[in-house]
């Protein structure tokens, strides 16, 4: 009889892409922010964020789709969310890394 492995986190259900993105966001800094399910702390909440409208910090708002998410990762001085004082540090990411992520937090579930 085996025993399974004990867990807190669920098995998420993701696409090879977000696979590879939530891979990306675990290694590269992102959850120290975004938390780990994406539930927010010193950086916006990213679950439940695509598809969104997001107000930004010069009283535009903005959806949430696929180009704002990869802009977001690649220029986070560009746009940035309202009521948010820590700017989002440059990167290193690739656009295609930057892509991946993006598809990660459209797939990642609600925490």
């Amino acid at each position: 009889m085996g025993v399974g492995a004990c867990t807190t986190e669920p098995e998420l259900s993701l696409s090879d892409g977000a696979r590879e993105g939530k891979t990306l966001y675990d290694n590269n800094g992102c959850a120290a922010c975004h938390g780990a399910n994406g539930s927010g702390g010193v950086g916006p909440t990213l679950a439940g964020h695509a598809g969104s409208t997001v107000a930004l910090s010069d009283g535009s708002s903005v959806l949430a789709d696929r180009e704002y998410l990869i802009e977001s990762i690649l220029l986070p001085q560009a746009q940035l969310v309202a009521g948010y004082n820590i700017k989002m540090p440059q990167n290193g990411l690739t656009a295609e890394q930057a892509d991946l992520i993006a598809q990660f937090i459209e797939e990642m579930p609600l925490p």
